[in-house]
């Protein structure tokens, strides 16, 4: 339970802490437990953290923390060792021992019923015995806890998904994200007033410098840069591209930060190989992308370009390469200029699977210009540098959800 994640998501759901004996012990695997709710993967080494944070705030009997201590120290060997055990065997030798115990219990039970004459509540106790759910079957329903939805931002970015913006170049979209990923580390409440929770973010930037252009614009932008964290400097795929997430993931436990949103601006530089044209190809590419967010519990939101001006079809259709973009990600939004406006930026619903009818409103925006203060020299010189960030409009645009076959027919060409 301490070194081996697997174990831990197969065990999480059917483990008892009576059916562990010792104190020690049971405290020992409520902790991993804990640790896995929070995070997604087994403490290994924040063990010997969490053993010393309990000491100060459980109150921990002397006696026990001393069998604490060496039941974490005969294990220590064993740490960062979880990917060499064997998990299915460990859980199948689990379930027999959780399947013992269980039916010692109720024979326990059965037979203080009979001692005491209640023989057909002891009848009733035998039918209604259900045994311990066991093997390592994933697709068994029964097994699956259902969950509801959850938002990062209500209605448009859900938590555990990709959330995709799509359009023309010159329109905004990375000063977009970057207003995204700024609310997301200040916990500044969304554009529609909805309530945003405060979070790590992840930003993978392919196209813009982090010190001219990310820093400055997430500081218009009033983001929190100590929850702010650059990735993807070295990755040529997604499969690189995930496995850096998930080491920072992993590196901001000890901060106690929670990654809430993952940046990449644009999606396509990190396809590596990919034929972006190819539909089998994109989905099985993006397919990490998609199962990491799931498992970590974190929203990324990528940008995509649009297809030319002219070259028909749904307003889906406007999204370039496979349609397995689209496909892919459980939330999208299409920026276009109004063409009755052109500093006026629409951002609106392409795709909202996990969104009522009645709540796929879109937004307005225009891009203005901000001075930010820089240092730019040793001795703290101050001086300014001006960056544009998103100034949201108070009008919803969902009248524009009616117009969505005729939004391509006002899209400028790409440059």
């Amino acid at each position: 339970m301490i070194v081996s994640t697997d174990f831990l998501k197969q065990v999480k759901d059917i483990w008892r802490p009576e059916w562990i004996e010792t104190p020690e012990y049971q405290r020992i695997a409520r902790w991993c437990l804990a640790h896995f709710e929070e995070y997604h993967c087994a403490p290994d080494r924040d063990i010997e953290q969490i053993y010393l944070s309990a000491i100060r705030e459980e109150g921990i009997p002397k006696a026990e923390a001393e069998l604490i201590e060496g039941a974490l120290s005969a294990v220590s060997g064993d740490y960062g060792r979880g990917d060499q055990f064997n998990s299915a065997y460990l859980f199948d030798q689990t379930i027999e021992f959780f399947k013992k115990r269980a039916l010692e219990e109720h024979s326990e039970r059965v037979g203080a019923l009979a001692e005491r004459g209640q023989y057909d509540e002891a009848e009733e106790s035998i039918k209604d015995y259900r045994p311990v759910a066991g093997g390592t079957d994933d697709d068994l329903l029964a097994l699956i806890t259902p969950r509801q939805h959850l938002w990062v931002w209500e209605y448009r970015v859900p938590l555990g998904k990709v959330t995709l913006f799509a359009g023309d170049s010159d329109l905004g979209k990375s000063t977009v994200l970057t207003d995204i990923g700024a609310r997301t580390s200040s916990g500044t409440d969304w554009p529609d007033g909805t309530r945003a929770r405060q979070g790590a973010v992840l930003i993978a930037s392919a196209e813009d410098d982090f010190a001219d252009t990310v820093i400055p614009r997430l500081m218009a932008a009033g983001a929190d840069l100590n929850f702010c964290y650059r990735i993807g400097r070295d990755a040529a795929n997604i499969t690189e591209l995930v496995r850096d997430i998930e080491k920072k993931i992993l590196a901001l436990q000890g901060k106690k930060q929670r990654v809430r949103v993952v940046l990449i601006d644009p999606l396509s530089a990190y396809l590596g190989k990919v034929d972006q044209h190819n539909e089998g190809a994109v989905r099985v590419g993006l397919r990490p992308l998609g199962e990491a967010a799931m498992w970590h519990r974190f929203a990324v939101v990528t940008l995509h370009h649009t297809r030319k001006a002219g070259s028909g079809g749904s307003a889906k259709d406007q999204v370039a390469g496979s349609k397995a973009f689209t496909s892919a990600c459980r939330s999208g939004f299409l920026i276009t200029r109004d063409k009755d406006d052109e500093s006026k930026r629409l951002m609106i619903f392409l795709k909202g699977n996990l969104v009522p009818d009645n709540k796929k409103t879109g937004l307005a925006y225009r891009l203005v210009g901000q001075d930010v203060p820089i240092h730019t020299s040793p001795r703290g010189a101050v001086t300014t540098t001006n960056v544009s960030r998103v100034a949201w409009l108070s009008v919803h645009c969902s009248m524009w959800m009616k117009l969505l076959p005729f939004v391509r027919k006002f899209m400028p060409s790409e440059s």
